[in-house]
Parts: C-alpha cells; sequence; structure tokens
C-alpha cells in the first residue's frame, strides 16, 4: 500500500521516468546476467572448437606423410653398464678421491653375495672432505657408470676439522662373478 501512495505522490513526468527505468531494468537485466555470460562461453567454445579442428587437420596430414609401418619393428635392447671387477672399482675410486680432493681414510669390504652372473659386495667408505669436493666426487662416480648403489650416508662438521666434512658412506657395488 505504502509503494501505491508514493507511486501516486509522483508527478506525471516522474512516473514516466519511473516506467522507463523499470522496463529499460528488465529488459537488460536478463541480458546481462543469463544471455551475455552464455554468449561469452559459446564464442570461446566456438574459438577452441576452431583450433582444435586446425590442429585435428594438421596432425592428419603429418600421419598421412607417414611411411607405412615394418611389419616388425627392432627394439633397441637398454643396455646397462658392465658390472666391473673389484680391482677396477677399488682403482676408479681411489683415482676420483685423490682428484676430487677426498680424503680416503679407510675402504672395508661387507658382506657379499652372489646374484645370478654379479656379486652384490657391501662397502664402508671413511672419508674427509669439503661438501663441495664430496658433491663433486659422488658426481664423478656417477659419471664413471659404476654400479654402485649407496645406502647409507652420514656427514658430521665438527668444530676442530672445519670446513671439513667427516664423512661415513656404505654402499653397495655390483661385479662380475669371481672378481
Amino acid at each position: 500500500m505504502e509503494l501505491m501512495s508514493r507511486w501516486q505522490k509522483l508527478s506525471a513526468r516522474e512516473r514516466a521516468i519511473m516506467a522507463l527505468t523499470l522496463a529499460l531494468l528488465i529488459f537488460f537485466a536478463p541480458y546481462y546476467f543469463l544471455y551475455s555470460p552464455a554468449a561469452e562461453r559459446s564464442r570461446a567454445l566456438r574459438d577452441q572448437h576452431e583450433a582444435l579442428s586446425t590442429e585435428v587437420q594438421a596432425l592428419r596430414r603429418l600421419f598421412k606423410e607417414l611411411p607405412p609401418p615394418k611389419a616388425q619393428v627392432a627394439r633397441a635392447a637398454l643396455r646397462l653398464p658392465q658390472p666391473w671387477s673389484m680391482s677396477q672399482l677399488l682403482g676408479t675410486l681411489s683415482r676420483q678421491a685423490s682428484l676430487n680432493d677426498v680424503e680416503l681414510l679407510s675402504l672395508t669390504p661387507q658382506d657379499s653375495r652372489a646374484m645370478g652372473r654379479y656379486r652384490a659386495q657391501g662397502l664402508r667408505l671413511q672419508m674427509k672432505a669439503r661438501y663441495r669436493a664430496f658433491y663433486e666426487f659422488l658426481r664423478s662416480l656417477q659419471q664413471s657408470r659404476a654400479l654402485l648403489s649407496i645406502t647409507e650416508l652420514q656427514m658430521e662438521a665438527p668444530e676442530a676439522t672445519y670446513p671439513y666434512l667427516n664423512i661415513s658412506l656404505r654402499a653397495t657395488a655390483y661385479l662380475t662373478e669371481g672378481s
């Protein structure tokens, strides 16, 4: 009721402005909130569809240019590095340690077990080195392609020997049988 009384108090000009504003609001609100987002999404999907269609056509052209598949495809065999003998491994460890300024304090063989054509030999290494030198030592071992798996690594930095680390490392080396 209050709304009707307010409407009656408005002049004819104000009623016309309010009616026009209400009509525009009724027309543009659904357009702005319903149609416009849907039309935007439709345009984006259409553009994405065109781009994907173009890509599919390009891939189909490339696929037609491929030679026909051979009857049998030869697979390249995965080639692992050959296991070394114990003397090769010890020589590499001591050479890489001296090249990288790592002081090899002790190298002790641990348990050994046969694994088919190979022998898994446990090793314990005690070293003294700067952190960067030890990192370079490990990198050089990785690049040497020795079959070596590090199972435990302990590093201590006592104040008495700073900046050198006391390093204890346990590893398993996979060697040729009979070495």
